[in-house]
């Protein structure tokens, strides 16, 4: 089953169906709670293959150009973000791993993928109180300068047993060469960004992974990305928390985000296959077969058309920041996709 929710200039159109659909009130409703998508084990591919051809996602036809009117609407805004989040009512919501199969077919400048973003463990700070959980993401930017990996964590503020207030700032400890980058801005943290010859078209795998290292007490993140079908692994970074028996707690849940206005009329897509969470308990890996999609309509700093959906193993979505915003301000426009995964998990040794 294919599922399709596409916003054009002259409003909302709801669409299902494979390859064809219908609008309005005649669309299917689509329960609050997606049925489990159950993948034999002895099916799923081990060697980095791709997903299947005939599941390609014509983004030409998901969001086509109006044939007149004008490109700019407003230049002081910004192409719609799509939100991912995944549905982890079947997990445990304490892992100690993350992978994402992900692809950009379009792939504009000053374009984010967040391709997981999660908040860690805290209970070691106990019976200190958190103030501030700090969070993290990882992902890839097509940026003007190149094309780039990045790993971030925002600091932590807590008071202590005693009333007095601390902040654990996370430390790159791996590559070693340079001194770790503090940024301010949206939150104080820290963050990793690095040169990384990604290609738009090509399917990318990320692995996220956290565990304890013995000389610190600290548990340690990984950051992992892969070409497929038949890449190696490339450990990117890897960062000290400053936490003790940590693990990735959170939403684990994506973004795309157009970030420069001078950019809001280029094309960025993505394509997401294969998300799991190991748990941190047990180590077994559990497929994520079920996720939420949706557009950011409360900035008002936002314009142009929108498409997303999904197909039998893939969540996609495309933007473009081409006339006025095809979304009232604040409007709700959201939808729950399952879909199944088609290849085992595979993880860095």
């Amino acid at each position: 089953m294919k599922y399709r929710i596409s916003a054009l200039l002259l409003g909302l159109t709801l669409l299902c169906g494979c390859g064809s659909g219908t609008t309005g009130s005649n669309a299917p409703s689509i329960p609050d709670t997606p049925p489990e998508v159950v993948t034999e084990p002895e099916t799923l591919a081990t060697d980095g293959s791709v997903r299947p051809a005939e599941e390609i996602v014509d983004f030409a036809a998901a969001l086509a150009l109006p044939e007149s009117g004008s490109p700019d609407g407003d230049w002081d805004r910004m192409a719609h973000n799509i939100y991912a989040d995944p549905i982890l009512s079947r997990t445990s919501r304490q892992f100690s791993g993350f992978l994402i199969d992900f692809r950009a077919e379009e792939a504009g400048l000053a374009t984010y993928w967040a391709l997981c973003n999660w908040s860690m463990n805290t209970d070691c700070l106990s019976p200190g109180q958190v103030t501030d959980n700090g969070g993290a993401y990882a992902g890839l930017q097509m940026r003007p300068d190149g094309t780039k990996s990045i790993m971030s964590f925002w600091d932590i503020y807590w008071t202590d047993e005693n009333g007095a207030e601390q902040v654990i700032a996370a430390q790159r400890v791996f590559p070693t060469d340079l001194d770790t980058n503090r940024f301010d801005g949206e939150g104080e943290g820290a963050n990793y960004i690095a040169d990384y010859p990604w290609q738009p078209g090509e399917w990318y795998r990320m692995y996220l992974g956290c565990y304890e290292d013995a000389a610190s007490g600290h548990t340690l993140v990984d950051q992992w990305l892969r070409v497929l079908p038949d890449g190696g692994w490339e450990r990117i970074c890897c960062f000290d928390t400053g936490l003790s028996g940590s693990c990735f707690e959170g939403s684990m849940s994506q973004f795309m985000e157009n970030y420069i206005e001078e950019y809001a009329l280029e094309r960025r897509s993505f394509e997401y296959c294969n998300l799991y969470v190991r748990e941190a308990g047990s180590g077994s890996w559990v497929p994520i077969t079920a996720a939420q999609l949706s557009v950011d309509t409360w900035w008002d700093n936002k314009k142009g058309t929108f498409s997303f959906g999904a197909e039998q193993h893939t969540l996609w979505g495309i933007t473009q920041g081409y006339g006025p915003d095809a979304a009232q301000l604040n409007e709700t426009i959201s939808r729950l996709y399952s879909v199944a995964v088609y290849a085992a998990p595979d993880a860095p040794q």
